[in-house]
C-alpha cells in the first residue's frame, strides 16, 4: 500500500494542512480533486513528481489502476486515468463550478445528472462538462471495461484569461458560465478528432518519468486545451449535427487512407466507394478529424516515416520510396517542413 496523502501545501498562498507522519507534500489546488477521489481511490504517491502531481490508486472491489493528477497552472489541473473494472458500480462527484474537458480513448461510461439527464461516453470521444457548484454527477462505467482517458479541469477565470472572445464561438453552456458564473448542468460528447487523439495518446504514454513528466504534462495539456477549444468552436458554428453513420464513414476512410498511404485513393474513388456526396464527404471528414483528406494522409506519412527512421536501419532513400515519393529530395523537404529537422537528423532521436 502506498503512503496516504496527509499534508497539503501551497507555497505561493501559504495554505497548509498536515496531520503529521511524513506524508506527501502537494500544491493546495490538488486537494479538492484528491478529496473527491478518496472514496474510490484511497491511496496516493507522488511518483517523483514533487509538489505538482499525485497518483491515486483504485481501491474499489473489482477495479485496478490509477488516476494521476497534475497541477498545470493556477486554475488548471489535468487528470490522467488508466482503470480496469470487472464489476458494475457508480462513482458520484459534486460540482466545483469548473469546466471539465474529457478525452476518452477506451472504455464506456454513462454520466447522469442529479435530475436524471444522461450522456454516454464512448471510446474515441471528447466533450465537456459544466456542473453547478455542489450539484451531484454520477458516473457508471460499463462492467468489464478498461478506461483510458484524460480530463482537463479548468476554473472559469483561467479560461476567461486565455480566450480572446468567449462570447463569439464557444458552445453556449461555456459562454454562459464565463459570462454569468451560474451554469446549468451540461455534458456533451463528440467524436474525437485525430489531432486530439494523438496528443491524448502521448499524455497517457509519456516518454518521461519523474519531474520531467510534470514538465511534459504542462506542455501537452496547454496544446490539448487550445486544440479542444478550437474544435468546440468549429462544432458550435456548424448547425447540422454529425450523424453516427457519417462518423463511421469517416473512420473507415481514415483506415483506407492509412492502408493506401503510398497510393492514396482519389476523392472520386472515395465518393463512389462510400456512396457519398463529395461536398458532404469533405466537410464531414474535416469536422471529425480536424484536417483535410490531403493533410490527414500527409500527416500519417510523416509520422510513419519518423517511426521507420527511428526504429530501423532503412535508408532515407528507401523510406522516401516506401512513403510514395519518387524523389528523396521531395521527401526530405516535406519531412523538414513537418518536423523541423532533416530525415538524417531524425536517425539520432530515441
Amino acid at each position: 500500500m502506498l503512503g496516504q496523502v496527509d499534508a497539503l501545501t501551497d507555497e505561493r498562498s501559504g495554505i497548509e494542512s498536515s496531520s503529521g507522519g511524513g506524508g506527501v507534500t502537494l500544491l493546495a489546488p490538488l486537494q479538492s480533486v484528491i478529496d473527491s477521489l478518496r472514496p474510490y481511490y484511497g491511496a496516493a504517491s507522488d511518483e517523483g513528481w514533487g509538489a505538482c502531481g499525485v497518483r491515486m490508486r483504485a481501491e474499489m472491489a473489482g477495479a485496478q489502476g490509477w488516476r494521476d493528477c497534475f497541477h498545470i497552472r493556477d486554475g488548471c489541473l489535468i487528470m490522467v486515468s488508466d482503470v480496469r473494472r470487472d464489476l458494475a458500480y457508480t462513482e458520484q462527484y459534486l460540482g466545483g463550478g469548473q469546466i471539465k474537458f474529457h478525452f476518452r480513448l477506451d472504455g464506456d461510461s454513462m454520466i447522469t445528472s442529479e435530475h436524471g439527464r444522461e450522456t454516454e461516453l464512448n471510446p474515441l470521444s471528447f466533450g465537456f462538462l459544466v456542473q453547478p457548484m455542489a450539484s451531484a454527477k454520477r458516473e457508471s462505467p460499463r462492467p468489464v471495461s478498461h478506461e483510458r482517458s484524460v480530463t482537463l479541469i479548468c476554473d472559469p477565470a483561467f479560461l476567461d484569461g486565455i480566450i480572446d472572445s468567449p462570447s463569439s464561438s464557444l458552445p453556449q453552456p461555456i459562454r454562459s458560465l464565463l459570462r454569468h458564473g451560474d451554469p446549468d448542468f451540461h455534458c456533451s460528447s463528440l467524436p474525437m478528432r485525430s489531432v486530439l487523439h494523438r496528443i491524448v495518446a502521448e499524455i497517457l504514454d509519456p516518454p518521461f518519468g519523474g519531474a520531467m513528466r510534470a514538465m511534459y504534462m504542462e506542455a501537452k495539456t496547454l496544446e490539448l486545451l487550445c486544440l479542444a477549444l478550437g474544435a468546440l468552436a468549429d462544432d458550435s458554428e456548424t448547425s447540422v449535427p454529425l450523424r453516427p453513420r457519417d462518423v463511421r464513414k469517416v473512420q473507415d476512410i481514415c483506415v483506407l487512407l492509412e492502408e493506401r498511404f503510398a497510393d492514396p485513393p482519389t476523392i472520386q474513388e472515395l465518393v463512389r466507394q462510400f456512396v457519398w456526396n463529395e461536398t458532404q464527404l469533405m466537410q464531414c471528414f474535416r469536422r471529425v478529424t480536424g484536417m483535410t483528406i490531403f493533410d490527414y494522409r500527409q500527416n500519417y506519412r510523416m509520422e510513419r516515416s519518423m517511426q521507420l527512421l527511428k526504429g530501423s536501419r532503412i535508408s532515407v532513400t528507401e523510406v522516401a520510396f516506401e512513403m510514395g515519393y519518387e524523389h528523396p529530395s521531395n521527401f526530405a523537404t516535406a519531412f523538414r517542413r513537418h518536423f523541423g529537422i532533416s530525415p538524417k537528423a531524425a536517425r539520432g532521436l530515441t
